[in-house]
């Protein structure tokens, strides 16, 4: 019985993991776009050109332009190559260009011999899938388990409850909207910063034009929440863009952390 369940559980990851990868029929469309490039930007490499990795293909070959940087060959074949409409590139693809790093390739390096870039097509999507049952249910506990801490902040509070107390022997219900208007000078700003935090993510993607996932509450047994998971949908355009979203969420929210203080 465990033997087949382990079977099967290697059977399933291998399924998930093929739908993650480009087709076949997905390497040949690139190939086919690359050919068809009159600037001749990046020219595939005849017989053997091609290899399969995790999650894609490698495409060998070598520059027209051996002075173009990394980000003029992409610039170039996404606006010429790639965006033509007799590419017919499939829409769940995406092509990178980046330094061989297959193990030959860097034995080849230790010698002291160059190696020429390579495209690496791969799918769009590079999140974990994850259900949307799961990140709701995160979302709702950790907004409980702020709405508990900042309960807890003030339950020990002996001033609070006997001011609390005076009032409800009276029958005066006011305290019902005090107690609210404290708990949400704790509790709003913090969900304030973590939603500045979030903006200045989605300000960089919007600018790159990159997709990302709803941002996702994380619950934590001692704080208020752990933070929030947001993910790229797919790769940055380079490494700047990539900085620029890593950095500009929290900058976000610590600049905007001062005046609520």
């Amino acid at each position: 019985f465990f033997s087949n369940l382990g079977n099967g559980g290697e059977e399933v990851q291998q399924t998930e993991q093929q739908k993650s990868m480009p087709t076949a029929q997905d390497l040949e469309m690139v190939l086919q776009a690359l050919q068809n490039d009159p600037q001749k930007t990046f020219i595939p490499q005849t017989g053997g050109g091609t290899e399969d990795i995790p999650g894609g293909y490698i495409i060998r070959g070598s520059l027209s332009n051996k002075d173009m940087t990394g980000q003029e060959v992409m610039d170039t074949l996404d606006s010429t190559v790639f965006a033509s409409s007799s590419s017919k590139m499939p829409e769940n693809v995406q092509v990178c260009y980046v330094q061989d790093f297959t193990k030959d390739a860097i034995e080849a390096e230790i010698e002291g011999v160059d190696s020429d870039p390579i495209l690496i097509v791969v799918k769009k999507d590079l999140s974990i899938a994850t259900s949307p049952l799961i990140r709701n249910t995160s979302t709702s506990i950790a907004l409980i388990s702020l709405l508990l801490f900042g309960i807890g902040c003030y339950a020990g509070n002996e001033n609070i409850a006997n001011h609390l107390s005076d009032l409800n022997a009276v029958g005066d219900t006011s305290g019902v909207g005090w107690f609210n208007g404290k708990l949400s000078e704790l509790v709003g700003p913090l969900l304030v910063i973590t939603g500045m935090h979030e903006l200045g993510h989605y300000l960089i993607a919007a600018k790159d034009k990159m997709k990302v996932s709803p941002p996702t509450l994380l619950p934590f047994y001692v704080l208020p929440f752990l933070g929030t998971n947001t993910q790229l949908k797919e790769s940055p355009k380079n490494t700047n863009s990539l900085f620029d979203f890593a950095v500009c969420g929290p900058f976000a929210g610590i600049m905007t952390s001062p005046p609520l203080s």
